[in-house]
């Protein structure tokens, strides 16, 4: 919904974003596609209303021109994610989930960042991306693999015990007082 805010002496509508926050991004085709023929409706529309569809360049509108309530917004976005059968979230939320599956493809957190409109991508980093389940899987599978080697085992069913590696002894007893070679921990 607009406020009315002042500036320079006489009153405005405002979205409530700076003008920091208005900048041009990259659309992918099919969004594009969508909205072409979204906008072309509301233009159709507003022919068909001719004189009285209110002057603007909004795109949230109901069939006669007017703005949607943000409520009649949220209110359609839950019954989309019902009828999607995904977990429930805010529709801030959304801009969350964009960052962290855009981070988790590895995308350029700079680029992300400017996308969203931060000034700084620490923000995003600390703010909107967050760590997803699994996805140090490959790294920690990386690792395995790297200390597998560096410790001579090759086959999966040869992996020793981390107490056999310790001691640098296969099937050491821990409690037969040598001590080990390593120390863990």
């Amino acid at each position: 919904m607009l406020a009315r805010r002042s500036r320079g002496g006489r009153a405005v509508e405002s979205d409530g974003k700076s003008d920091a926050g208005e900048r041009e991004i990259a659309l992918d085709t099919f969004t594009l596609i969508h909205l072409r023929q979204y906008v072309e409706r509301i233009n159709d529309e507003r022919h068909a209303f001719e004189g009285s569809y209110p002057k603007h360049d909004y795109i949230m509108v109901g069939p006669e021109g007017r703005p949607i309530h943000p409520d009649t917004i949220t209110a359609r976005f839950n019954r989309l994610v019902d009828r999607a059968s995904v977990p429930r979230i805010r529709l801030h939320d959304v801009r969350h989930t964009y960052s962290t599956m855009a981070q988790d493809a590895g995308h350029n957190v700079k680029i992300l960042s400017e996308r969203i409109g931060h000034a700084d991508k620490s923000i995003t980093m600390k703010i909107y991306t967050h760590r997803s389940q699994g996805i140090d899987r490959p790294l920690a599978q990386t690792m395995g693999t790297l200390i597998a080697q560096a410790a001579g085992i090759t086959a999966p069913e040869a992996i020793p015990l981390v107490t056999d590696l310790v001691t640098d002894r296969p099937n050491a007893d821990p409690d037969d007082g040598d001590p080990p070679l390593a120390v863990v921990g």
